[in-house]
């Protein structure tokens, strides 16, 4: 029930049924594996029949093991299958998010890099840390997660295994170590460094662990992430003055002006099907989120305005996860494309922050 919340449509509100069936669209039952067998008797069946025209379409029966799978989990799965039935399309259910908690614990801080459920439920942590973690980025099998970490006083940064926990370092070189994306193939990833000295993009093929440099000059890049095709990178830039976002193409190393309204532009994240952009604007001397449809070229205000930072596009491109202030604390927020939908993710009296998503449904509890 709480999944469908953030469906956007009344339709999917669960309700016990008082009426006739044949009124209804749709029938959603849940129950215990029909054979009633002892191999079954552990089994939750969900079933979804459709009644539209007084047409009863009954669908296959989904079931799930109560002992090797999580209520919560079996949920999500449940919900997303009643969302492709009667929506269409994909969900956000079975997708997770990265994030880091920062909580203070004996008058210090400490900073965990937690992965959760979509709606910040169900919160498991992969590394915890008396210094900074930040910027997690999930390749794109979802099976390895590059984030940076400031252990040893200075920034490096570790691809770590999802399921293993074992990682290593991919960058720690003097200075800049920072804001690490995975391309679409997963076989690079583009980082930032400052080994020329200022803050330039780099990209890292895992294989051959051969390091090339993107752009260059005496400007400031940063903040990098792929086009979906791999063949582009956005990033943001002052190299004309204030910033603004940019595109890299890799092909010729020529870089194109994306925005040009407003005096500070910045964290572009584009969505999968390449017709929304996400980024931050200053609005007076706060951020907000901002959303540009691509074809129409139209800007929407979508944020809070209350010093948002970190926007990113869900995989199915209709929610944005994002980073804001609730007094003296931030949390996470959650908004539809449409900005009809809105839920806060926090934890009281603790720091949520740096929100990534999985692109993979996740098949594990």
């Amino acid at each position: 029930e709480s999944d469908s919340d953030y469906s956007g449509y009344s339709k999917l509100k669960v309700e016990k049924l008082e009426i006739p069936r044949e009124q209804v669209d749709y029938v959603v039952s849940l129950n215990v594996a029909e054979d009633g067998s002892a191999q079954n008797k552990d089994m939750v069946c969900l079933r979804v029949e459709d009644n539209y025209n007084n047409q009863v379409a009954k669908r296959e029966q989904i079931c799930q093991p109560l002992k090797q799978t999580s209520l919560r989990m079996i949920a999500h799965r449940f919900a997303d299958v009643i969302y492709k039935e009667i929506i269409g399309g994909k969900s956000i259910y079975l997708h997770k998010i990265a994030r880091v908690r920062e909580a203070t614990r004996n008058h210090a801080r400490h900073y965990y890099l937690e992965i959760a459920d979509y709606d910040g439920q169900g919160a498991k942590t992969i590394l915890s840390s008396p210094e900074p973690i930040m910027s997690p980025s999930f390749s794109p099998d979802g099976k390895h997660i590059a984030y940076v970490s400031f252990e040893g006083g200075r920034s490096s940064i570790y691809v770590q295994h999802m399921d293993l926990g074992s990682r290593y370092i991919l960058a720690d070189y003097p200075g800049i170590n920072g804001a690490p994306s995975w391309s679409p193939s997963g076989e690079e990833i583009v980082m930032v460094l400052s080994i020329s000295g200022v803050a330039k993009l780099y990209e890292i093929n895992l294989k051959t662990k051969e390091l090339s440099k993107l752009t260059s000059g005496w400007y400031t890049d940063t903040e990098p992430t792929y086009t979906d095709n791999g063949q582009s990178i956005l990033f943001t830039s002052n190299r004309n003055g204030s910033p603004q976002i940019f595109k890299f193409n890799k092909k010729n190393s020529k870089v194109e002006q994306i925005t040009y309204d407003g005096v500070y532009n910045v964290s572009a994240n584009l969505s999968s099907q390449h017709d929304w952009l996400v980024f931050l604007s200053r609005l007076s001397a706060k951020l907000q989120v901002v959303g540009m449809d691509l074809l129409t070229k139209e800007v929407a205000w979508i944020g809070s305005g209350q010093f948002d930072d970190s926007p990113k596009i869900s995989p199915d491109g209709e929610f944005v996860l994002y980073t804001t202030s609730s007094g003296r604390h931030t949390v996470l927020e959650l908004i539809s494309r449409q900005g009809d939908i809105r839920h806060r993710i926090g934890i009281s009296g603790e720091n949520l922050k740096h929100p990534a998503w999985s692109p993979v449904e996740s098949n594990t509890t």
